[in-house]
């Protein structure tokens, strides 16, 4: 009796993945595609985290580069350095996955961290310049609490983009899941899919209102929350990039 055709296949590929004749895998450095661009090595980025992302400041064309543990730095490309500016002792966020610059240099930094109830909690920050010192970090945006899937599916809040007039920031919020099944995390969220706040995009406009628990005017200026009930999925209470 012949095996069913699925056994077939796994042999095949079973095979196929142990051949010794299998040609080794050959790093190759990065080639340009157009005639007039040139690719060359600049540095090596090294710890204490990950590196996540690259922006540039619009005033002086500046490279900052930002590391997930919240480190940010200035790349000189000309002598192949970098320059640490920021760590999260300075604005908060000790697992950073996004950075953006506004069109004036305000740097705005997306984050995110673990709550009770495998939840977790996304914040903006905001780090305006100051005239002959560091930047001022204020909290411009922070969502509700939302449930986390406990697996390597859950993306959370990541990228970030200033609308050229600098009234409008963009952040996207990635998947719990891998394809829309459901993730449960342990029993926990019976029949959990997708949470109000995951796999979706949120512009945060300039309609200044007040975050639950907060009550100074600074705050109502500076702060806000997303809730986290599909029913009001990615639509955020929130002030913009400009407001102070």
């Amino acid at each position: 009796m012949m095996p069913p055709l699925h056994v077939w296949g796994a042999l095949a590929l079973a095979w196929l993945a142990l051949a010794p004749w299998r040609p080794a895998a050959v790093a190759a450095a990065p080639q340009a595609l157009q005639p007039d661009i040139r690719v060359r090595h600049v540095l090596d980025t090294a710890g204490p985290s990950a590196s996540v992302r690259l922006a540039k400041d619009p005033r002086d064309d500046g490279l900052y580069l930002l590391k997930v543990g919240g480190e940010i730095s200035r790349v000189s490309v000309a002598a192949g350095t970098v320059t640490l500016l920021y760590t999260a002792a300075d604005h908060g966020v000790a697992s950073a996955q996004g950075m953006a610059f506004g069109p004036d240099g305000t740097l705005y930094l997306v984050g995110n961290e673990d709550r009770p109830g495998t939840q977790t909690r996304a914040t903006i920050m905001k780090g305006t310049p100051q005239a002959g010192g560091p930047r001022r970090w204020t909290v411009l945006a922070q969502t509700a609490d939302y449930p986390r899937s406990n697996t390597a599916f859950d993306h959370r809040f990541n990228g970030a983009v200033v609308r050229p007039a600098g009234d409008v920031l963009y952040v996207s919020s990635g998947s719990r899941t891998d394809h829309g099944e459901v993730q449960s995390a342990g029993g926990l969220y019976p029949g959990l899919r997708e949470a109000g706040l995951t796999a979706c995009s949120s512009p945060t406009t300039g309609r200044p209102s007040r975050a639950p628990g907060t009550s100074s005017p600074r705050a109502r200026a500076t702060r806000s929350t997303w809730p986290s009930t599909p029913a009001a999925a990615c639509s955020p209470r929130t002030t913009g990039p400009t407001a102070t």
